[in-house]
């Protein structure tokens, strides 16, 4: 049958026992094999000719896991096993930390249809399109393993499709296209694991139910770390770092609203130097970040030309169809190159409890060739609305808090602005937006507090006690288009 798959550091392995059994049929050799679960088992050496057992072990996993009946243990010694593996049944295959599939056709291990099934301690090196691939409904746990160096055409190291899939310890690297591909997965859980130095992506999820990235780090893949489309999610506790611009942008976290609502939760993690955005919000698309350090994206000596970074970019209408928008609560934005936090093209936020320290101006040779794009904390823009409450803002090449058109019921109150180029600015702002007197600030270098420019209507601006500061010349804004997606 032809399988044609979907179109597009550190390592705690799982332990496992071992138990040596001197075995004659392995050229002359002692096979070890990990210590036997209760049921019943058969085992496999590399080498080996025989029926199955301790002492007579079968020399071929794909024969092994054909020969054993549903539930039983497939336990597998050390070796080299160049074979293609199909599962159809609940089996739990046991590796022995240096089990290697080195499959000479594509796809390595497929799980088509079975439930209960089990791939523990098992190094799938450099397979032809997916190392491990779920489909038609299977459910599988991958413990402890290593698929590395999948190769074109698609070359995921683990896809599922229409199947729930949980990779426990395990690593994923080196893939040339996505590491971990998720489509209309039921469940999909990666837990304590390292998905590194994919071409085509960390993690990719395509209108999956619930996926649960958790304690896991996410490093130095290519367009992406983790992308959420249609799809329900969870990170928490992980590392979203180094993201490089591949074919596409290299931004940390993405989730867009295509065909239906995307909802992501990002809590307690880590989101640093990745090329151009730490966090983008696009289209029908939901989510929280809490209590997360979003440091140092959108770097200048890598920055995407088009755009200049950020550290959280929120646009096209995300957010909008909640009624706090997305909520950014309790998170340290720092170092981050051209905003701290934006919003364009009618995006909803919350943005609550932050400090948002040093944001830097993006890459000079983007979109104002020449022109360093200032760095401004947070940027509310064309249309975007934005409760800003509650944050501190410090150290922003231009401004802490700078608006374009914002939408009306904006609402900045409660912040410390200090140490920016200008405190707030209020540009072409003609809705009625809410500026509350309890802002403080301290030592901005141009202005301290607001300052208004180009079309704003000082009657379009509930002050409630703050003096406004006269008009002047515009300062330079970048009409920014929309991030490709």
């Amino acid at each position: 049958m032809t399988h044609v798959l979907p179109a597009l550091p550190r390592y705690a392995p799982f332990i496992t026992l071992l138990v040596t059994f001197g075995i004659g049929g392995c050229g002359g050799s002692d096979c070890e094999f990990p210590a036997a679960p209760e049921g019943t088992t058969v085992y496999v050496c590399e080498g080996a000719d025989g029926e199955g057992t301790s002492d007579d072990p079968y020399g071929s996993l794909a024969l092994a896991v054909d020969e054993a009946p549903d539930g039983a243990n497939v336990l597998v010694s050390a070796g080299t096993f160049a074979e293609n593996v199909t599962i159809r049944r609940a089996v739990k295959i046991i590796g022995s930390l240096d089990t290697v599939i080195a499959a000479p056709a594509p796809h390595a291990i497929i799980v088509d249809g079975a439930s209960g099934v089990s791939l523990q301690s098992l190094h799938v090196l450099n397979p032809t399109g997916a190392g491990i691939w779920l489909k038609n409904g299977a459910v599988a746990t991958v413990v402890g393993s290593h698929i590395e160096g999948a190769k074109n055409p698609t070359g995921y190291g683990v896809v599922a499709v229409g199947s729930s899939v949980t990779l426990q310890q395990t690593m994923v690297t080196g893939s040339a296209s996505v590491g971990v591909y998720l489509v209309d997965s039921p469940v999909a859980i990666i837990d304590d694991g390292d998905i590194v130095g994919n071409a085509g992506g960390g993690v990719r999820a395509d209108r999956a139910l619930d996926v649960q990235i958790l304690h896991s780090e996410l490093a130095n893949n290519a367009d992406f770390g983790v992308l959420f489309a249609d799809s329900v999610g969870i990170i928490d506790d992980g590392k979203i770092t180094g993201t490089e611009q591949g074919s596409a942008a290299g931004d940390g976290v993405i989730v867009i609203g295509q065909t239906m609502q995307s909802n992501v939760q990002l809590l307690h993690s880590l989101v640093e130097d990745n090329d151009r955005i730490g966090v983008l919000f696009t289209g029908d698309a939901v989510g929280i970040i809490d209590d997360g350090d979003i440091v140092a994206n959108g770097t200048t000596e890598r920055a995407y030309a088009v755009t200049g970074g950020a550290g959280i970019w929120i646009q096209d209408g995300a957010g909008a169809l909640s009624k706090a928008g997305i909520q950014i609560t309790n998170s340290v934005l720092r170092a981050n190159h051209w905003g701290g936090i934006a919003l364009f093209s009618g995006a909803h936020a919350t943005v609550s409890n932050n400090q948002i320290l040093d944001t830097q101006a993006g890459n000079p040779v983007g979109i104002l060739s020449g022109v360093g794009i200032p760095g401004d904390g947070i940027g509310i823009f064309n249309g975007s609305i934005a409760v800003v409450e509650a944050n501190t803002i410090d150290a922003s090449a231009r401004a802490g808090i700078f608006t374009v058109a914002a939408g009306g019921a904006t609402t900045l109150g409660g912040n410390t602005l200090t140490a920016n180029q200008y405190g707030i600015v209020l540009q072409d702002q003609t809705e009625m937006i809410t500026l509350l007197g309890d802002n403080t600030y301290g030592q901005n270098a141009a202005v301290d507090d607001v300052t208004m420019f180009g079309a704003s209507d000082p009657n379009r601006l509930s002050q409630m006690g703050v003096d406004e500061t006269g008009a002047a010349t515009a300062l330079e804004v970048p009409t920014v288009g929309e991030i490709p997606q």
